[in-house]
């Protein structure tokens, strides 16, 4: 394991958090949620373990942002159970949470008069005490933090003066200053251009295999859901319609089946994961 600011960190900070037999961190256990009396999800079951980064994949309207909101607290499932560390999510308190769990949401709405690095200095609110303020070490993880999502050269800008694609990455930026011990991303492409969302997949995935980083991602793209995953869920009308490897989720029957779309599935030339192609 690679040693710097975020595995020091997490030796220093999180030994409160440990894993239970089963070695995963975060867990799902038979989840149902409805709204308004329409279920949205029905027994979802998953897991998610340091050095792992899993994919949820589906239709719009399957169940994955919901599934987002469950698995860090915002919603409550009507059925089954969440727990992270072997702990029930209940159990833990806010700022406990948000040290262990951060959240990189879709369309995350900013103080458009708050700079760059101000927002990126609120990833570090869990560890302050009441009326306390940032120390040189927290100032020292929120810069680099930037520098790893490459920020750091807006750290003065406002948000109002920045792009979607900029302001994604500096809504990374915070979700990492928060040194998490799992990452919940939601569409964590959204409104960057194909360099960045390479750039941003490939630290996600560094922090993964280096720092065992417990990663859960919904992606709308196919193909980048199996270029960066360890394992992928599809989700169907709020079920679990497949699990596994990308190579065993992304067929030509699956996608038939869920999309209702026919594609040719080819394996990469550089590493064999499946590539997706319309016919």
């Amino acid at each position: 394991m690679k040693t710097n600011l975020w595995s020091l960190a997490r030796f220093l900070r999180h030994d409160d958090l440990s894993l239970p037999p089963h070695g995963c961190l975060l867990e799902a256990q038979r989840v149902s949620f409805a709204y308004n009396g329409r279920p949205v999800l029905r027994d979802v079951n998953l897991r998610v373990c340091p050095g792992q980064m899993v994919g949820v994949i589906g239709p719009n309207g399957a169940g994955k942002s919901t599934l987002i909101k469950i698995l860090s607290r915002l919603l409550h499932p009507d059925e089954g159970r969440v727990s992270l560390g072997g702990q029930d999510l209940s159990h833990w308190g806010h700022a406990q949470l948000a040290r262990h769990l951060a959240v990189v949401p879709q369309g995350a709405q900013l103080p458009e008069t708050f700079t760059a690095w101000e927002v990126v200095l609120m990833g570090r609110t869990p560890y302050l005490g009441l009326l306390g303020s940032e120390t040189p070490a927290d100032m020292a993880v929120a810069r680099r933090a930037m520098e790893e999502t490459n920020t750091w050269h807006l750290a003065s800008r406002f948000i109002g003066q920045l792009s979607g694609g900029e302001r994604q990455r500096v809504v990374m930026a915070r979700a990492l200053a928060q040194e998490p011990r799992v990452l919940l991303l939601d569409e964590p492409t959204l409104h960057l251009d194909i360099s960045h969302q390479l750039e941003i997949l490939s630290l996600v995935r560094r922090f993964v295999d280096e720092q065992d980083l417990a990663v859960l991602a919904i992606f709308h793209d196919l193909n980048l859901a199996a270029q960066f995953c360890h394992e992928l869920i599809l989700l169907s009308q709020g079920r679990v319609f497949a699990q596994g490897r990308p190579e065993e989720v992304i067929t030509a029957s699956n996608i038939a089946a869920v999309y209702e779309a026919k594609v040719t599935i080819l394996p990469h030339p550089r590493n064999g994961r499946p590539t997706v192609l319309p016919n």
